[in-house]
């Protein structure tokens, strides 16, 4: 990224016991981005955030910010803060007094405090509520009063652990479009734990997906999404066909794999040699029905095991003559296969990759 690196994790190991929670992980946060920690549960991705806050120190390797080793400083001393999944309100106190509490604590007269518990109340948009108890609110709106609780002093980045897994799922969706637009206009540096997809292509500017200790990609929504590294990135991140084969020629762009029902097809590759067994993944969207009597590149013929109508589209599970299973979103008026009918699939080589 070309803004300046505010976060550099350097080879960073924890271990609990026997147990690698987090495994030889480098990563560097650019300063005023929104970044989200994405994985399944025990991936290590809260363990990293927790050393980021200084909440659990490293077995080996070194966390910076602004160059200068955060290792052995105390939580308290980092110009950090954490939000939880809990809020961790105090219920005795009214909304303003929840927002100030850091204030008190942080050395500021009374001016200054003011001015500041002031502006989040504006920005947090909390206008009204200032003497309303925790009980009193909203899930949504005790949501705001922990982020500006956690931005009131003004930190260099903000950590959120699960921010918003406490709310259903209509309340998520609203406030992801309150949290991304504060972010922006604060310009502050976000990392975010999360383990649900959408939320994390949502929200953030790049994503870091984890798995059983170990970073294995990190990029912005569209590059995981389109490029992923791995099957199990693929797999992850939205719905992903991942068709089964082996490699029988490897160009610079491009590979060609063969099926085990000896249909050849080709797509893009990064990785694997001729012999090579892998998977070709392609989205369900980037699958189009063809006419099956028309010759063409990447064609699959299959049989339509079910279908739903979507309203903007047809959503259809297919079977290929290999027995494998695949999945086609159709849109733009594509008329409905029957039940066990044939079909033939099409798609453009370079819609599809080669992962392994």
């Amino acid at each position: 990224m070309d803004s300046k690196t505010i976060i550099r994790i350097q080879t960073v190991t924890k271990r609990f016991g026997p147990a690698v929670a987090v495994r030889n992980v480098s990563l560097d946060l650019a300063e005023g981005e929104f970044f989200c920690l994405l994985g399944p549960s025990g991936c290590g991705k809260s363990t990293l955030m927790r050393m980021i806050a200084g909440f659990e120190e490293p077995d080996e390797g070194r966390i910076e910010l602004d160059g200068a080793d955060l290792v052995g400083t105390p939580p308290e001393r980092r110009p950090l803060n954490m939000m939880f999944q809990s809020y961790a309100l105090f219920p005795h106190m009214t909304v303003s007094g929840n927002i100030a509490y850091g204030l008190r604590r942080g050395g500021l007269d009374k001016a200054e405090q003011a001015a500041r518990l002031a502006e989040m109340i504006r920005i947090a948009r909390l206008d009204g509520f200032e003497t309303r108890y925790p009980a009193q609110l909203s899930g949504g709106q005790r949501q705001r009063v922990a982020l500006a609780r956690a931005l009131a002093r003004r930190p260099r980045v903000l950590l959120l652990d699960e921010p918003l897994g406490a709310l259903d799922r209509s309340l998520r969706e609203s406030t992801q479009a309150e949290l991304k637009e504060l972010q922006a206009r604060l310009g502050t540096t976000f990392v975010m734990v999360t383990h649900d997809q959408d939320e994390a292509m949502s929200l953030a500017d790049r994503i870091g997906i984890m798995q059983a200790g170990s970073l294995i990609q990190a990029g912005s929504p569209r590059e995981v999404y389109e490029r992923p590294a791995s099957r199990f990135v693929a797999g992850f991140i939205g719905a992903a066909n991942l068709i089964e084969g082996t490699i029988i020629r490897r160009e610079p762009v491009f590979a060609r794999i063969a099926l085990a029902d000896g249909t050849e097809i080709e797509a893009r590759a990064e990785t694997g040699e001729p012999g090579d067994a892998v998977a070709v993944m392609v989205r369900p969207e980037h699958l189009s029905l063809a006419a099956g009597d028309v010759p063409g590149p990447n064609r699959l013929a299959a049989t339509v095991t079910a279908t739903a109508f979507l309203g903007d589209g047809v959503s259809i599970r297919a079977r290929l003559a290999s027995g494998q299973d695949i999945r086609v979103l159709a849109h733009g008026g594509a008329p409905e296969p029957l039940r066990g009918e044939a079909i033939t699939l099409a798609f453009a080589a370079d819609a599809a990759r080669v992962v392994t």
